[in-house]
């Protein structure tokens, strides 16, 4: 979740069933604030049966649904993941999404975001983010173009980048190139849509991205299974709140760059079986 002036806030996803759920909590830690509810549907749910009787009902609990299926060539075009079918069952899938939106009152219709990446796509991204001839991110141009060109075609409102991961020092992958794809994407869809960045809780990117010129509107930290919270001697659940604990890993892993005194616009998945 993202944008402009939005405050602290902290996430969780969990697994509902059939739909991965994002709990975006706009808050600080001390005092209680709006809720967002952000679903995570992935291609391999989306049946006859899902998508008549689960899928509406879903939809009306829900801030913002994310659909889960596509990521990032080589080249910066937009395809299928391996395995998940052709390019025009997802765009199939988008459009049937839209259509269920688009039949529920308007003060409730939540908004349609379409993810990019996933586990084994990291290849592809760091081609794109290469330097080439001296241009660093020399495809990242053409990628923001043809995320345009997907958010204008099935009328999503906003793009989720998940690359995993982004390669540490002495690359610049993280420093640079990451930075450069969201905002170049930021700046090619307009303040109008939304762009979000996941990244695995180790991978530290610059906080940049949350401000100045085109702003991306969130990032959201991967925490599977609860296990990394478990496995962190000085975040245990048994001595904070679980949000208390969401805060101050945000808080520790950005002011260690040495970039913010506090965190804006971030979450966490968590995912639960």
């Amino acid at each position: 979740m993202r944008r402009s002036a939005i405050k602290t806030w902290c996430g969780i996803q969990c697994v509902r069933r059939v739909l991965f759920l994002f709990l975006i909590l706009g808050c600080s830690v001390e005092e209680s604030a709006a809720l967002d509810l952000v679903g995570y549907l992935p291609y391999y749910r989306m049946n006859a049966s899902y998508n008549t009787g689960t899928l509406p009902t879903q939809l009306g609990m829900l801030n913002e649904i994310r659909y889960f299926g596509l990521t990032a060539a080589s080249d910066g075009t937009i395809v299928p993941l391996a395995g998940s079918g052709t390019m025009q069952s997802h765009l199939d899938n988008i459009a049937l999404i839209k259509q269920k939106i688009e039949a529920m009152p308007v003060g409730q219709r939540p908004r349609l975001d379409v993810t990019l990446g996933g586990a084994g796509e990291d290849a592809s991204f760091t081609n794109i983010a290469r330097t080439v001839s001296g241009v660093p991110c020399s495809l990242c141009t053409t990628f923001a173009q043809n995320i345009k060109s997907l958010l204008d075609s099935t009328g999503a409102t906003s793009i989720d980048i998940d690359w995993e991961h982004p390669d540490a020092a002495p690359s610049v992958e993280r420093s640079t190139s990451y930075p450069d794809m969201l905002k170049r994407i930021k700046h090619q869809i307009g303040a109008a849509r939304r762009v979000y960045a996941v990244v695995d809780p180790t991978v530290i990117i610059s906080n940049g991205v949350l401000s100045g010129t085109d702003a991306i509107d969130g990032i959201s930290l991967m925490t599977y299974d609860l296990g990394w919270w478990g496995n962190d001697p000085g975040q245990s659940l048994s001595r904070r709140t679980f949000s208390a604990g969401v805060y101050n890993r945000f808080r520790g892993c950005l002011v260690a760059t040495a970039r913010v005194a506090e965190p804006s616009n971030l979450g966490v998945r968590v995912v639960g079986k």
